[in-house]
């Protein structure tokens, strides 16, 4: 019996990735594997965008931020958006980076945050 998808994805890295070698491919790149897989695949979904900042706090904000972390690098404008619902303020980001529980990193011209955990050297 054959796979029969009913949809495919195409996506780039939208957030550091654990490996530094991993680079997102350039536009002419993007475009010439898009034809090449719409060729073969007619019904695909492109994933280039960033996630939405619907994160909410349980209660426990600060385990919730080290929760997300955890699994992915968590962009500012999110965590702010977070904070915010939360009734809460940059303090506790502050607190948490002061403690190595948390740690700032660029990318593509944002700044993201990751679990303290985390091996950094790896993400350029």
């Amino acid at each position: 019996m054959a796979l029969q998808p009913l949809k495919s994805y195409l996506s780039i890295p939208t957030r550091p990735p654990a490996e530094s070698w991993v680079k997102a491919p350039d536009a002419d790149a993007l475009q010439k594997i898009y034809s090449l897989v719409l060729d073969k695949i007619s019904f695909i979904d492109l994933l280039f965008e960033t996630e939405a900042a619907d994160f909410t706090s349980t209660g426990n904000l600060v385990e919730d931020i080290l929760g997300i972390t955890a699994v992915h690098p968590l962009r500012e404008q999110a965590l702010r958006h977070m904070l915010l619902q939360a009734g809460s303020n940059w303090w506790v980001v502050e607190g948490l980076l002061a403690c190595d529980k948390l740690r700032c990193i660029p990318y593509g011209g944002e700044n993201y945050f990751i679990h303290g955990g985390y091996d950094s050297n790896k993400v350029e």
